[in-house]
């Protein structure tokens, strides 16, 4: 051991420098760098993190919130006196009944469609609290079937009627999911998936209600670019006679049980989806064919027999106009309707496609279509439904947000559950949105 405490460092040899201990400037500076690096991305995603971020897409504002603007509660009071004043006699009884009926949102998606269902959800949430709201599974997770039944209060998710889901591309499924929705809930308004509702509902469910049916234009401007031959055909039309004619949008529907359009409009559509000759052709597809929309076009311009000059669509041979309705009054005598729509008096009715209050496009919105966060629930944009596309994500986070509904027990008023149209379903006057009580067939 003392030879080791005795040592000493040897005398460097003549001519020679001792080697600095201290390292030199360039490999301290890379030495350096990897903490510097790393500082320098911790602090960019401390910011990210704080920073206020868009939501669906460039542009978009926050994300509404409930909180900010209590919704009004569901008051039935107002459909007892439309009730009343409807009447109940006679070939209307049908208006009268559908008064006392809540409107019953419709939708459908597959597991691919979730993120704009979600959006979808909360849009409707934030914007007709009041709308009950049924969702049929197109293809779910059980994850996400999880998330519909048990987080989205006041939701049911029921199953496609018989074997129409069979083949999602052909779009057989849709009439057929529209017609089980009608005759299970009584006024029911089917919007895709893909949609965002950004404004009241007010003028829509007020049509439906008045007309028994509800629906939009404007996909394009000659239908029969996109309508297959053996569609024609299979429905004893002439191709020659729809040229220049918008289609009718297949994703945008509302139709009253018991109303004039159901045997008008609804059955004949759903009996071509039963026909793979008239829904989908052989050699149909998105570039010539639109399936569902394409067959609802032919169906409806079938029944129409006149296009007035304000844009309506006068059906002499179905329903008629309720006798307090003025503006189906003035269409009896030829004019047409002056507003949103009105019957052709006695002799049918006279619809007006509400395309004003469709948007394609975030441009036409106010807003981006998403009111600012924490602002008072105003009236929003004038277009009420943007088909979005799945562009929109600023509502999603509302989906499980219904103004005081608390979520529902798993299964309640499905299809199998224990709710089944019992009193199970039911929630108190002063609830927003009642939960769905599911009329078995």
């Amino acid at each position: 051991m003392g030879a080791f405490t005795n040592w000493k460092r040897p005398k460097p040899l003549a001519g020679r420098k001792s080697p600095s201990r201290k390292p030199s400037r360039i490999f301290a500076a890379v030495h350096r760098a990897p903490a510097v690096i790393c500082a320098a991305l911790l602090l960019f995603l401390l910011l990210l993190v704080g920073a206020p971020r868009p939501q669906g897409g460039e542009g978009f504002p926050q994300a509404p919130d409930f909180e900010a603007g209590p919704a009004a509660p569901c008051d039935r009071a107002r459909a007892t006196e439309q009730a009343a004043a409807a009447g109940g006699d006679g070939p209307d009884a049908w208006r009268a009944a559908a008064a006392a009926l809540p409107l019953t949102v419709v939708t459908g998606a597959s597991s691919n469609y979730f993120s704009g269902l979600q959006n979808f959800v909360g849009s409707l949430n934030y914007w007709c609290p009041c709308c009950q709201l049924a969702i049929y599974d197109l293809g779910l997770t059980k994850e996400q079937l999880r998330a519909a039944r048990n987080e989205w209060c006041g939701a049911a998710v029921l199953q496609l009627p018989g074997d129409s889901g069979q083949d999602l591309h052909r779009y057989a499924w849709k009439p057929q999911a529209i017609a089980d929705a009608v005759a299970r809930f009584g006024v029911a308004l089917w919007l895709d998936a893909g949609c965002t509702v950004t404004g009241p509902l007010d003028a829509i469910e007020a049509q439906l209600r008045r007309d028994g049916v509800w629906n939009v234009q404007g996909q394009d401007n000659d239908m029969t670019r996109y309508t297959h031959l053996g569609t024609f055909a299979a429905l004893n039309a002439t191709r020659a006679d729809f040229a220049g004619r918008p289609s009718f949008a297949g994703g945008l529907w509302g139709f009253v049980r018991g109303g004039p359009f159901v045997p008008a409009l609804l059955e004949p559509w759903v009996a071509c989806s039963r026909r793979p000759e008239c829904i989908a052709p052989e050699g149909a597809g998105l570039s010539n064919h639109r399936f569902d929309q394409s067959a609802v076009s032919v169906i409806t311009y079938m029944a129409a027999t006149t296009l007035r000059p304000d844009g309506s669509v006068a059906f002499p041979r179905v329903g008629s106009a309720p006798a307090s309705d003025p503006v189906g009054a003035r269409a009896s005598d030829g004019a047409g309707g002056a507003g949103a729509g009105g019957g052709a008096g006695a002799g049918g009715l006279s619809v007006m496609p509400r395309t004003d209050l469709l948007a394609a496009s975030i441009t036409q919105l106010v807003n981006g279509g998403c009111p600012e966060k924490g602002a008072a629930r105003g009236a929003g944009s004038e277009m009420v439904i943007w088909t979005s596309r799945q562009m929109c994500s600023c509502y999603a986070q509302n989906a499980a947000k219904c103004a005081g509904v608390a979520p529902r027990a798993p299964g309640r008023g499905e299809d199998g559950g224990a709710g089944g149209g019992g009193k199970e379903g039911g929630a108190a006057a002063s609830v927003p949105r009642p939960l769905l009580r599911v009329p078995t067939r």
